[in-house]
C-alpha cells in the first residue's frame, strides 16, 4: 500500500468522518500472510433507469474478494475514493459462497451517482481489508483502481415475448456518440448449439448512437437468446450479455382458442364503393392463443383464402385480426368467413352462424 493512502487512513481514523478499520498499521501483517484477504476481481457496470425529460443511468463498481476463514465473524470490506484520496468511503461487503476449506468468497456492490443521458463511471481507488479475531489484514495489492468508463455499450431492450407472426425487433445504445463503428447480435434458438450474427444499423445519434435489429419472425415456442459484440472505431471490443446472464425472447407457443367472433368488414354495405378496398376484421380469445387467421371468400367464380393479420396492440382483451381482400367491380357480391387456428391446430371458424357474410358492391 502506498504511503499515500495509510497516511489517509490514519487521518480518517483519527477525524472519525469514515468507519476506517482499527489498527490500520496491521497493514505490514499482509505482507508475511498474502492469503489473508485479496482481490481476485473487479469491474464496473450501468443500468438504464428510464427517461422522462431525460433519460438515467444509475451506476455501480464491484469488487469481489477472497478471505481466509479464520473465524466466523469477520468484518470484510473496501476503503475506496474517487477524488485521489480527499474523500474516503467505507464500502462493507457481504458474504457470497464458500471457495474451499478454508477460504471464502466475499462481495462489495457500490452504487455510485446516476448521470443523464450516458452511464458515466469515475476512476475509483480502493483498498481492501478483513478483520478477523481482532486483527485487521489488508489484500497486499492495495491500492487497486477501476478505471473511468471510455466507451459503453447498454439500454439494449427487445420485447421478453412475441407471438410468432411478430418480428423480433432489438434496440441498443453506445455511447460516445461516433466512437462505434459496428454493433453485431449473436443469437441461437437451439440453446447455443449453433448461433447467426445479424448486423445493427445505427438509427440516429444524440447523446448516444441508437443502435437497431429487425431479425424477423421465429416459430411458436422457440426462446431465442442473443448477445451484442460492438468494436469502436479504435478497434476496442466490447460485448453486452446482460452482465454475462444474455437476453432472451420468448415466442408464445399458442394454445386453445375458446372464442373468435365480432367479425366485421369496412367500408360496410352501403358504403363499399367499386375500387375500394375491402377489409374484414376478427377477434380471439384468449390473446396469443391463435397463431393463424384466415379469410376464405367467393367472388365469382372460385372460393379464395387471405391470410389475415394479427395486430400489436390488443383490442380490449382479445386478438385482433385484419385482411385486406383488395378491390372488387361494380355489382359484384363477396360472400366470406373467417377461420382461425389455434396452438393446438384446431379451427374455429365465425360464419354468420353458417350462413356466410356477404359485402356488396355498390
Amino acid at each position: 500500500m502506498s504511503a499515500r493512502i495509510l497516511v489517509a487512513l490514519v487521518a480518517l481514523a483519527l477525524a472519525g468522518c469514515a468507519a476506517a478499520p482499527e489498527n490500520p498499521e496491521s497493514v505490514e501483517l499482509a505482507v508475511s500472510d498474502r492469503i489473508a484477504v485479496e482481490t481476485i476481481g473487479h469491474g464496473h457496470w450501468s443500468e438504464f433507469g428510464g427517461c422522462s425529460a431525460w433519460c438515467f443511468y444509475t451506476n455501480w463498481f464491484w469488487v469481489d474478494i477472497d478471505v481466509r476463514n479464520d473465524a466466523y465473524d469477520k468484518e470484510v470490506g473496501i476503503l475506496w475514493t474517487s477524488d485521489g484520496w480527499a474523500t474516503v468511503h467505507t464500502a462493507l461487503a457481504t458474504f457470497e459462497y464458500t471457495l474451499n476449506t478454508s477460504h471464502e468468497r466475499w462481495g462489495v456492490d457500490v452504487q455510485l451517482p446516476s448521470s443523464a443521458h450516458a452511464p458515466s463511471i469515475p476512476t475509483v481507488e480502493f483498498a481492501v481489508f478483513a478483520t478477523m479475531n481482532d486483527t485487521t489484514y489488508w489484500d497486499p495489492g492495495n491500492n487497486h483502481t477501476v478505471q473511468n468508463l471510455e466507451h459503453w455499450i447498454g439500454a439494449t431492450y427487445s420485447t421478453p415475448t412475441i407471438n410468432h407472426d411478430q418480428d423480433l425487433e432489438l434496440h441498443t445504445e453506445t455511447w460516445p456518440p461516433g466512437d462505434f463503428a459496428t454493433v453485431d447480435v449473436h443469437y441461437t434458438t437451439d440453446g447455443g448449439a449453433s448461433w447467426n450474427t445479424a448486423p445493427l444499423s445505427m438509427l440516429t445519434s444524440s447523446q448516444n448512437d441508437w443502435w437497431y435489429a429487425n431479425l424477423g419472425s421465429f416459430a411458436p415456442g422457440t426462446t431465442v437468446e442473443y448477445y451484442l459484440e460492438s468494436y469502436t472505431v479504435d478497434g476496442d471490443r466490447l460485448y453486452e450479455d446482460n452482465v454475462g446472464a444474455n437476453h432472451f425472447v420468448d415466442v408464445r407457443p399458442g394454445g386453445p382458442v375458446w372464442w373468435a367472433g365480432n367479425t366485421l368488414q369496412w367500408p360496410a354495405n352501403g358504403a363499399l364503393d367499386a375500387g375500394e378496398d375491402l377489409y374484414i376484421d376478427i377477434e380471439s380469445w384468449p390473446a396469443g392463443n391463435a397463431l393463424y387467421a384466415n379469410v376464405h371468400f367467393y367472388a365469382g367464380s372460385i372460393w379464395l383464402t387471405e391470410p389475415m393479420t394479427r395486430d400489436d396492440a390488443l383490442w380490449g382483451n382479445n386478438d385482433h385480426w385484419w385482411a385486406n381482400l383488395g378491390p372488387f367491380a361494380t355489382g359484384m357480391t363477396v360472400q366470406y368467413a373467417v377461420e382461425v387456428i389455434d396452438g393446438d391446430g384446431r379451427s374455429y371458424w365465425d360464419n354468420n352462424g353458417g350462413g356466410d357474410f356477404y359485402a356488396w358492391v355498390q
